[in-house]
């Protein structure tokens, strides 16, 4: 099914397939990053800690690569730029602000929140693991008495000021990702219902049964019309309790294939009504995963009218062959031919036993022409015998009448 652009229904609107809700999220957080650290940067000034800037600028460049990555449309490297380098910054900013003492440790969780959300719940395991051992790290070089770039020396105000921040992320993150959820949601009852829609009230027979044992899950009045059964009575129950396959090979052999390719396209078998009535059906399917079981999805063509169709016509294509046959042999023992000239085409077909009657190898259509020259030779001979015999007669009997002309036709042209 096509994406939608409705700004409600569908959230995957951005470029690359991106949720929009995302893209929102990452423009904040980028504003964050920027204007932050300014704040920050500000405090240490008027506290006469300048060293501790090393904490803090690294935000500030995250910040403005990551807008200028938007804005470019490098989407994908913007939130992965976003995850690992603000979780970098904040690894970071806990060394020069002094560890678990300082403030910058409440990042952390946030990070690893929507790490997964960006970059996939990989992402989430990895950043997870690097936050406990860097945590356990700190909490070593503290009781081992390792030097940290800075002591953690943090005013009340700067701690608010970091928090405060820190708190403005999560509440863009929830809101942000609630929003996404929301409308994915919806995105997927929307589908839900177009396909219920379409699978209901399509005029072909539609199933899902589970690939594993065939038990249906659901299937559409246009099946349950064509095995001749209730709906109610098809559902929970497995194809082999219905007894429906003519021959129950085919089955096998159609979840042969499934196995093997995954789909199966233009499958030719027969199912049989309660009532003996055989219905022709061309499948066609293909094994999805939902909710974790393997599901058959498929789609079931009655051609009963198309074979008793061409049933027929092979039946007529034969009788008008043996029709042909008997009026090709009639004419060979009459002498008798025939033949079709199509004159906008420049076209003469002759029947087999004018070609007898020329005295010629039977050949496809001709031209008018070659026609032609094939019933002159025929009708030249004709012609000279028949103005010998009239001289003759006048020399021998000039008072005798004239005589009626015999001999067989010659070919026409």
């Amino acid at each position: 099914m096509e994406n939608s652009k409705h700004p409600t229904l569908f959230a995957l609107d951005e470029p690359g397939g991106r949720d929009r809700f995302q893209v929102a999220f990452a423009r904040t957080a980028n504003v964050i990053l920027v204007a932050s650290p300014i704040l920050v940067n500000g405090l240490l000034f008027l506290q006469d800690r300048p060293l501790r800037l090393a904490g803090t600028a690294p935000f500030t460049v995250l910040g403005l690569a990551g807008m200028l990555l938007l804005l470019a449309g490098r989407t994908a490297l913007a939130f992965r730029l976003l995850v690992f380098g603000i979780w970098a910054c904040t690894v970071n900013a806990l060394a020069w602000t002094g560890g678990l003492a300082g403030p910058s440790l409440v990042i952390l969780p946030v990070v690893i929140l929507f790490s997964g959300w960006f970059a996939g719940p990989r992402a989430t395991i990895a950043l997870t693991v690097l936050s406990t051992l860097v945590v356990f790290a700190l909490a070593l070089a503290v009781q081992q008495g390792w030097p940290l770039p800075m002591v953690p020396v943090s005013t009340p105000f700067h701690t608010a000021l970091v928090v405060s921040v820190t708190l403005a992320a999560a509440g863009a993150l929830g809101y942000f990702a609630t929003r996404s959820l929301n409308a994915r949601i919806e995105r997927a009852e929307g589908l839900w219902r177009k396909f219920e829609a379409i699978f209901r009230s399509g005029p072909t027979a539609s199933l899902i049964d589970r690939a594993d044992d065939g038990t249906f899950i659901d299937c559409n009045e246009a099946f349950a019309e064509l095995i001749g059964r209730p709906r109610e009575s098809i559902l929970g129950r497995k194809a082999q309790e219905l007894n429906y396959w003519q021959e129950p090979g085919d089955r096998a052999r159609l979840y042969g294939i499934l196995d093997r390719d995954g789909s199966v396209r233009d499958f030719v078998t027969r199912f049989v009504r309660p009532d003996g009535e055989v219905r022709d059906c061309l499948v066609a399917g293909r094994i999805v995963e939902i909710d974790g079981e393997r599901r058959l999805v498929s789609q079931v063509a009655d051609i009963t009218r198309l074979k008793q169709a061409e049933a027929a016509q092979r039946e007529a294509e034969l009788r008008l062959r043996l029709q042909l046959s008997v009026h090709e042999l009639t004419e060979r023992v009459a002498r008798v031919g025939h033949w079709i000239t199509t004159p906008a085409e420049d076209r003469v077909e002759w029947s087999p036993a004018l070609f007898d009657i020329a005295g010629v190898e039977p050949r496809g259509a001709m031209t008018i022409a070659q026609a032609r020259a094939l019933a002159t030779p025929q009708e030249a001979r004709s012609t000279r015998r028949h103005a010998i015999a009239s001289t003759a007669r006048r020399t021998s009997s000039p008072s005798a009448g004239p005589t009626a002309r015999s001999g067989g036709r010659g070919p026409p042209s």
